[in-house]
């Protein structure tokens, strides 16, 4: 394995990763927000999550900043990150970003280093 480098964007740390469902050509790419204060897996906008081919596995209400109560669409679907593929949880909401969440860093089992100074969004090995 090797290291996986992202990017700052907005002051904020992203990383490009791959989404589909139960066919590989229905791949898109995405650019993912890195939201350590996200407990979820992956969380991908209804405009584009739905091409993805995802297997529905239900529906949850979630709380979200403002004082509304939203629902997402609960899939597994398969993310590709570096050389990686992994199948995983992915939550399709009304939002706006991609988001990568704890859920989903713990499941990759790397490393997350973020140096603001330098620059520098990296998935480091263990």
């Amino acid at each position: 394995m090797s290291t996986i480098k992202g990017y700052f964007k907005f002051n904020l740390p992203f990383v490009k990763i791959k989404l589909y469902g139960m066919r590989e050509e229905l791949a898109q790419e995405f650019e993912a927000l890195i939201d350590t204060g996200s407990n979820s897996h992956i969380i991908v906008p209804f405009d584009r999550g739905l091409p993805l081919g995802l297997t529905l596995m239900g529906y949850a209400p979630t709380a979200t900043a403002s004082p509304v109560t939203d629902f997402i669409m609960l899939c597994e679907g398969n993310a590709v990150i570096g050389e990686e593929t992994i199948n995983t949880g992915v939550n399709v909401n009304f939002g706006t970003y991609t988001i990568i969440g704890n859920q989903f860093l713990k499941q990759l089992n790397r490393d997350l280093h973020i140096d603001f100074a330098n620059d520098i969004v990296e998935l480091r090995d263990k």
